[in-house]
């Protein structure tokens, strides 16, 4: 790992913009106890526009880390002998080394958030959607591997199925709103293997019956 005090990541297919690190280094002279500084991101879509993917409040990031990872680790910057005394990177993670390193952090050290683009995500988000069920046997490892790794029992069976259902909901979503198929199979499957409603996804009823008549208009008028 660098030997600076300061390390900033960077994946091959991302880019910064040129004032990302003069941004954070301002940041981290006001926040002198913080260790993650994350910034925004932006991202190329299909029609050449480009897209934002807004990264939450360190507030919120408690609740969120539970289910998933939610800034890009190529927007980061980490204080170097922090992250090496919770253990650094974990290599066995794979993946999701990153979130596992982040659910390692909260809670115990200062997370700061920009409210900026500063980095570049050169895949839109759109060719995730394109490999959905690959991209979900990921995220599910990922949970196995972090969120879930200490869990046992009926609890752990019952959490995943909860994050499986979520999962499956934001895949329906995700294939409904960029126009792809299987939105209505994914949905049908997101409340099979959670029905019950929850605070993260308390819509998913309302959205499976808005696709429910879609398909049933469509059929009718022989879209």
């Amino acid at each position: 790992m660098a030997q600076c005090e300061w390390i900033a990541l960077l994946d091959s297919d991302d880019l910064w913009e040129p004032d990302k690190l003069a941004l954070q280094a301002e940041v981290i002279r006001h926040n002198p106890e913080a260790v993650v500084i994350y910034t925004d991101v932006q991202y190329l879509q299909e029609d050449g526009a480009i897209g934002i993917l807004k990264a939450p409040d360190p507030s919120r990031l408690p609740k969120i880390l539970r289910r998933l990872s939610p800034f890009s680790p190529s927007s980061t910057v980490l204080r170097r002998d922090v992250v090496l005394a919770e253990g650094g990177f974990s290599e066995d993670r794979g993946m999701c080394e990153d979130w596992d390193l982040w659910l390692r952090l909260i809670g115990r050290h200062q997370f700061v958030h920009i409210p900026k683009p500063l980095a570049i995500y050169r895949k839109s988000p759109i060719q995730v959607t394109q490999q959905a069920e690959k991209f979900l046997r990921i995220h599910m490892m990922c949970v196995d591997q972090t969120v879930l790794k200490n869990v046992r029992g009926p609890v752990r069976w019952l959490r995943r199925a909860r994050l499986y259902g979520c999962f499956l909901a934001d895949g329906a979503i995700m294939l409904r709103e960029q126009g792809k198929d299987g939105a209505l199979r994914w949905m049908v499957r997101s409340l099979a293997w959670w029905p019950v409603p929850t605070a993260w996804y308390d819509r998913r009823y309302k959205v499976f019956a808005h696709m429910l008549w879609k398909r049933a208009a469509g059929l009718l008028t022989g879209g």
